[in-house]
């Protein structure tokens, strides 16, 4: 679905035309080139909510699939959010529950995620805004309890805080409990997203915003088609099995996760030990990317022998509560009791934002077991 895929010079060309300030309009002030780049952008991305909506209707919608429109200037003269979604629970999409694009105008990438509208009350009479105000609020309750009590609502959000997903609301990084709050007394403005930037061959494709989407798509089995009904019309339906392809992707971003912690960790200690002026030629070795055999990452070295180093990373803030949970095999928890003294575990948090890393000790822990191994031998 090539005709689907987001290029890297189309997302330039919005970072462009979004550095600059127009008088009312873009019309005269770009050349015919960008314009048709513009335009032929915005009806890619209307194609793409299309088929969001095509695959997913019978799932999770009805949605309404729809992009931005009007003026591309707001009245400050700058360039407007260039986005598509689909969406649901309001008849105003500034009111709804929506799954979304959005051309990041920093970043260089696509934000992918669950929005709630962003309120706007323009051309409104009173009487409407209050009742849409109301609908959007019921929304966000009902999201929030979902949340709570759902058992798969609650397994999606936390799924997604733990593959880098940012719970933000307006426009600033919360926690995921400030963010439940959020939404429960005020949701506008509040969403949960991930930048996708494109590959070395300066595409995002299809395939890959589509699992971005399968991934957030359970949080939209919330909400009635109807924002006023009490029962959702689809309470007892289930959410849209990963593809197999999708399940892979999902893999590779939890391994992508723990990569970068563990470079992140290399690092410090090649650094440390440049600083220490410790010359163990071919030191710190990074073990885990040679072979799983190891039980544990990095080789280092300390007090004139050797350190063995697990790394553990989260993408989550280490205020978050859940940061302090992690999970190892039985073959790196018994390699961790053989070699209490020389053994060092590394906890990095928020390893896509702000990245903090510290030492964990973990001798007077009592672990959970909650797998076994089967030898039907």
């Amino acid at each position: 679905m090539q005709d689907l895929a987001i290029f890297k010079s189309e997302i330039e060309l919005i970072q462009k035309l979004s550095s600059k300030r127009y008088p009312k309009t873009l019309k005269g002030s770009i050349n015919e080139e960008e314009d048709q780049a513009f335009k032929k952008l915005q009806n890619k991305l209307k194609r793409i909510s299309d088929k969001i909506k095509f695959q997913y209707d019978d799932f999770y919608g009805p949605f309404i699939s729809e992009r931005s429109t009007g003026n591309p200037v707001n009245r400050g003269g700058a360039l407007r959010r260039v986005w598509s979604g689909v969406y649901k629970g309001a008849a105003n999409k500034q009111y709804a529950a929506q799954i979304s694009l959005v051309i990041n105008m920093d970043s260089g990438g696509v934000d992918i995620g669950f929005y709630f509208g962003r309120t706007s009350a323009i051309n409104l009479a009173n009487d409407q805004r209050e009742q849409l105000e109301a609908q959007l609020k019921f929304l966000g309750k009902l999201l929030g309890n979902e949340i709570e009590n759902n058992v798969l609502i609650k397994s999606t959000f936390n799924n997604l805080i733990e593959l880098g997903f940012i719970a933000e609301t307006k426009d600033k990084r919360v926690s995921p409990s400030a963010w439940l709050k959020e939404i429960d007394e005020s949701p506008s403005h509040s969403s949960l997203t991930i930048t996708v930037k494109p590959n070395n061959n300066g595409v995002i494709s299809f395939t890959t915003i589509d699992t971005y989407v399968a991934l957030v798509m359970p949080l939209m089995l919330s909400f009635s088609e109807n924002a006023g009904a009490q029962i959702r019309d689809n309470k007892n339906k289930l959410p849209k099995p990963l593809t197999p392809v999708q399940r892979a992707k999902q893999a590779e971003m939890r391994a992508l996760i723990g990569i970068k912690g563990e470079e992140l960790v290399f690092a410090a200690e090649k650094k440390r030990l440049f600083e220490a002026s410790i010359n163990k030629p071919n030191y710190p070795l990074h073990q885990s990317l040679i072979s799983d055999a190891y039980h544990y990452d990095i080789l280092s070295y300390d007090n004139n022998q050797d350190i063995y180093i697990e790394v553990k990373t989260t993408t989550r803030q280490k205020k978050d509560a859940y940061s302090k949970i992690f999970y190892m095999s039985s073959y790196e928890y018994n390699f961790f009791k053989d070699n209490g003294k020389n053994y060092r575990l590394y906890r990095v948090y928020d390893v896509y934002g702000e990245p903090e890393i510290e030492v964990v000790d973990i001798s007077n822990i009592e672990p959970n077991v909650d797998t076994y191994k089967i030898n039907l031998n």
